[in-house]
């Protein structure tokens, strides 16, 4: 049964000083952690399709790619974001782990 199986899940490790960072580097205030995604990647994408992003983006989100992290405010939400379905299209072969906000500030508070 296994060898039908084709998902074949990545894992790489970010650090504490990798979430503070990301966490400091943040464009987007907002109050409700939910809205503001980060998007980890695991290496320097080497392009990013900016037009593919732009092209997507719904007209309420916003976006910005500050090192390693692509930063997504979505204030409608990101369950139908064409942007977040595909955004793995605009950093081809990058490995990439998506958290919101409420969930880094935690993590940030469980390793300190």
């Amino acid at each position: 049964m296994r060898k039908n199986l084709v998902f074949k899940p990545a894992v790489f490790i970010l650090n504490r000083a990798d979430f503070k960072k990301a966490e400091a580097n943040n464009p987007f205030q907002n109050e409700n952690g939910k809205t503001i995604h980060f998007f980890f990647l695991e290496e320097d994408p080497k392009s990013i399709n900016y037009e593919l992003l732009d092209s997507l983006k719904g007209g309420s989100e916003e976006y910005q790619v500050i090192e390693k992290v692509f930063y997504l405010y979505a204030p409608d939400g990101i369950g139908r974001s064409k942007l977040v379905e595909k955004i793995g299209k605009a950093f081809p072969g990058v490995t990439m782990t998506a958290r919101n906000l409420n969930t880094i500030n935690k993590l940030i508070e469980m390793i300190a």
